[in-house]
C-alpha cells in the first residue's frame, strides 16, 4: 500500500522499484488529489487498484481481493511450471524410446515426431511437424489414402487399433508391432520392433513341428532334429556327435554350406567331449583362440569362426554332444543357448528310445538263447524216453528224468524273474515283513547257489551283534541269491565267493565278495538296468537274462535300503546292500 504523494519518494516511485524488481504480490496505490485519469494512468502502470483517502471504507474489501487474486496467479504459475515440467519429460521419455511414435491432430498433421521416426525415415522432425501424412508418409502403418483410412477408422471408433507390419529397412527385413490411439487433438502411434521377439516365436513353432514330425525310428529322429536345428539356430552348420565303440564320430550333419561333405571323426574329435565333459555346454566365439580350429577341419576349409557344444545324456553319462556353427566371431544369446538345450534334450530322449530298443533287441536275444536250451535238452531227453525208455537201465532212466526235471526248474526261474520284473514295474511288488533272523535268509540262499554251482563254495562271516530283522525272509533271499549268483557266473572256476554282514551305523550292511574281472567303471551303475548285461550280447557268453541285478535292487529299495556296487582291493567285485535296523 503507497501513498501516491509523500515527500521523497511517492507511490509511482514505489512502484517503479515494484516492477523493477518483479514482485507479484497486491500494489494498492492510496490517495487525496489523485484524479480519475491518473489513477488510470498509474494501474496501466502496473498498480492493482487505487482508492482515494475519502474512500478508505474500500480499503479491506480490495486487500482481501488483491489478496486472493494473488494467491490464484500464483497457483496458475505452479500448474503453468508443472505442465511444463511433464511436457519435457514426456519429451525427453518419447525422445529417449526405441519405439517410433508420432502423433497426429485431427486432420493428419504432425504436431510430434520422436528421434525413432528420424533414425528410421532420416526425415528430421522439423521438416515432418505440421506436413501432412500425404506429404511425409508414416515411417509405419501404411501411406496415403490407405493409412488415412486406418486413421480414420480408429477416430471413428474411440478405442486403439493394434496390427502387425513386416518391413524392409536398411537391408534387412523387420517386424513391427503398431498401435494406434485416439487422442483428444487426434491420435497417438506406437511402434515396436518386434523382430527378435517374432524370430523366438518362430523357432519354438519350428521346434514344436518338428518333433511333432518325428516317427517311430529313433535314428531318423536323430537326423531329423539335427536338419531342424539347421533352420531353427539359423546356422550354417550343425553336427551331432555320437559316441561309438569307446570314441566319438559324426552320425549326422547338416549344412547349407555348398558342398559340404562331413569327415567321420577321428582322435581329434575327442576334444570336443572333453569340452562338455561336465555335461555343461562350450562356447567359442572365436575359434581361432582355442584348439577347435584344429580339431575340426571344417573350421578352415569353410571358413567357420564360432561353435557352440552343447552334450547329449544317457542316464546321467555322455551320449555325444550337438555341434552348432556360426560362420562370424560371435557369442550366442541365452536364447539361442535355451534353444540349443532344448534341441540336445529332444536327441537325449531319442537316445533313450535307442538304448530301449538295443536293451530290448539283445533280451530278446537272450532270452531266446536262455528259453532254447533248457527246451532242446528238455526235448531230447523227452525223445530218448519216448523212443528208447524200454531199453534204458534204471539208473539211466533216473538221470534222463533228473535232466528234464533240471530244465523245468530252469525254465521256471527264468519265467519267475520275468514275472517279478513285470509286478515291479506294474508297482506291485508286495513284501509279508516278520522279524526274523538275517541268517535264516543267508542259510536259503547258500543252499539255492550251492545246489546251483557246488564247486563255488560259499565262505559266510556274520556279525553277531545283529539281531532280527523286520523283513519278507523269501524276497531277501531271493536278492542274495541272485547277488551270489551273478558272483559265480563271474568267477573263475571252482573260486569261493564270500559273503558278510556286518552292523554299520544302525544299519545291516551285507556283501558278496568274488575275484572276478569287476565291472567297468562305465557300466557300475548301468549293470542294475532291467536286461542289461555286461559285454556282448549277441555272443551271450554268460548264461541269464539280466535280471538279477535289478529285481535284487528294487527288493532291497522296498525294505528301505539300497544296493550298489564297488570294485574290490586286489581284484574282483563287492556288491554291498543295507537293511535299515528298526
Amino acid at each position: 500500500i503507497a501513498d501516491y504523494v509523500i515527500p521523497g519518494f511517492g507511490g509511482l516511485a514505489a512502484l517503479g522499484l515494484y516492477l523493477e524488481r518483479g514482485l507479484d504480490i497486491p500494489f494498492i496505490m492510496i490517495s487525496g488529489k489523485i484524479g480519475e485519469d491518473v489513477a488510470v494512468e498509474t494501474v496501466k502502470a502496473g498498480a492493482h487498484d487505487y482508492i482515494l483517502k475519502d474512500n478508505l471504507i474500500r480499503l479491506v474489501p480490495a486487500v482481501k481481493r488483491e489478496l486472493r487474486e494473488a494467491q490464484e496467479r500464483r497457483e496458475r504459475r505452479r500448474a503453468q511450471q508443472a505442465l511444463r515440467e511433464s511436457e519435457e519429460r514426456y519429451r525427453e521419455l518419447a525422445e529417449s524410446i526405441s519405439d517410433l511414435f508420432f502423433a497426429m491432430d485431427g486432420d493428419f498433421r504432425y504436431i510430434y515426431w520422436n528421434r525413432a521416426c528420424e533414425e528410421l525415415t532420416g526425415i528430421p522432425a522439423e521438416e515432418a511437424l505440421g506436413k501432412t501424412l500425404h506429404e511425409v508418409p508414416p515411417p509405419v502403418g501404411g501411406a496415403g489414402a490407405e493409412a488415412e483410412a486406418t486413421y480414420r477408422m480408429t477416430l471413428g471408433s474411440k478405442g486403439p487399433f493394434a496390427t502387425v507390419q513386416e518391413l524392409r529397412t536398411g537391408g534387412k527385413d523387420k517386424v513391427y508391432e503398431i498401435c494406434v490411439y485416439p487422442t483428444s487433438r487426434g491420435l497417438s502411434v506406437f511402434a515396436r520392433d518386434i523382430t527378435e521377439r517374432k524370430r523366438s516365436e518362430d523357432r519354438l513353432v519350428m521346434l514344436n513341428e518338428c518333433l511333432l514330425s518325428l516317427g517311430a525310428d529313433p535314428q531318423e529322429n536323430i537326423r531329423t532334429i539335427t536338419d531342424a536345428g539347421l533352420d531353427i539356430m539359423d546356422a550354417p552348420l550343425v553336427k551331432y556327435l555320437r559316441m561309438e565303440r569307446g570314441n566319438l564320430a559324426v552320425f549326422a550333419a547338416s549344412s547349407s554350406l555348398e558342398g559340404y561333405e562331413p569327415a567321420r571323426g577321428g582322435e581329434s574329435l575327442q576334444l570336443f567331449r572333453e569340452a562338455v565333459a561336465a555335461l555343461e555346454p562350450s562356447f567359442a566365439p572365436d575359434v581361432e583362440e582355442t584348439p577347435y580350429a584344429d580339431a575340426d577341419p571344417d573350421f578352415r576349409l569353410y571358413g567357420l569362426k564360432s561353435l557352440m557344444i552343447y552334450p547329449v545324456a544317457l542316464k546321467g553319462e555322455f551320449a555325444g554332444c550337438l555341434c552348432f556353427y556360426q560362420s562370424s566371431e560371435q557369442g550366442f544369446t541365452r536364447e539361442e543357448q535355451e534353444l540349443a538345450g532344448m534341441i540336445a534334450r529332444a536327441v537325449s530322449i531319442e537316445e533313450e528310445r535307442w538304448a530301449d530298443e538295443e536293451g530290448l533287441r539283445d533280451f530278446i536275444d537272450v532270452a531266446a538263447h536262455e528259453l532254447r536250451h533248457p527246451i532242446t535238452v528238455m526235448k531230447g531227453y523227452a525223445v530218448t524216453l519216448l523212443e528208447q525208455g524200454d531199453r534204458l537201465s534204471g539208473r539211466e532212466r533216473a538221470e534222463t528224468l533228473a535232466a528234464i526235471d533240471h530244465g523245468a526248474d530252469r525254465l521256471n526261474a527264468l519265467l519267475t524273474k520275468l514275472l517279478d520284473t513285470s509286478r515291479i514295474e506294474r508297482g506291485k511288488l508286495t513284501l509279508s515283513r516278520k522279524r526274523l533272523p538275517l541268517a535264516a535268509a543267508i542259510d536259503a540262499a547258500r543252499l539255492e547257489i550251492g545246489a546251483k554251482s557246488p564247486e563255488n563254495r560259499v565262505e559266510v562271516r556274520l556279525d553277531e551283534k545283529i539281531g532280527p530283522l523286520y523283513m519278507d525272509h523269501r524276497k531277501i533271499s531271493q536278492a542274495m541269491a541272485a547277488l551270489l549268483d551273478n558272483a559265480v557266473k563271474f568267477s573263475p572256476h571252482g573260486a569261493p565267493i564270500e559273503m558278510e554282514a556286518q552292523l554299520v551305523e544302525g544299519e545291516v550292511v551285507v556283501s558278496v565278495l568274488d575275484r572276478g574281472e569287476g565291472v567297468p567303471e562305465g557300466e557300475r551303475e548301468r549293470i542294475f538296468e532291467r536286461f542289461y548285461q555286461v559285454g556282448d550280447a549277441e555272443h551271450h557268453s554268460v548264461p541269464g537274462i539280466g535280471l538279477g541285478l535289478y529285481i535284487a535292487r528294487r527288493i532291497v529299495e522296498a525294505h528301505g535300503g539300497r544296493l550298489w556296487y564297488e570294485p574290490r582291493e586286489g581284484g574282483g567285485s563287492a556288491f554291498r546292500f543295507s537293511l535299515p535296523v528298526r
